[in-house]
C-alpha cells in the first residue's frame, strides 16, 4: 500500500503534466461595444421527493451581437 505522500505526489505530477500541455490555451476578450450578457436560470423548490432539496441551475453567456434579442410574451 502506498503512503499518502506518494499518492499525493502522483496526483500532483498528473496535474502539472496537464498544465504543461495546456499552457498555450486561453481565452481572448477583444474590445467591442456590442456585447450582451444573457442569463438563464431554473429553480425547482423542494422538487426532490426523497429529501425535498432544492435544485438550481443557471447559465450566463456573453454574446457579441449586432442587434438586440427581444422576447415577447403572448397570452392565449
Amino acid at each position: 500500500m502506498e503512503t499518502p505522500f506518494m499518492t499525493q505526489f502522483k496526483a500532483l505530477k498528473i496535474i502539472l503534466r496537464y498544465i504543461k500541455g495546456t499552457v498555450d490555451f486561453g481565452l481572448f476578450y477583444g474590445y467591442s461595444n456590442s456585447f450582451e450578457l444573457v442569463g438563464y436560470s431554473d429553480n425547482d423548490w423542494a422538487g426532490d421527493m426523497d429529501d425535498r432539496k432544492n435544485t438550481t441551475s443557471f447559465l450566463f453567456s456573453i454574446w457579441e451581437t449586432q442587434h438586440s434579442h427581444r422576447v415577447q410574451r403572448s397570452n392565449p
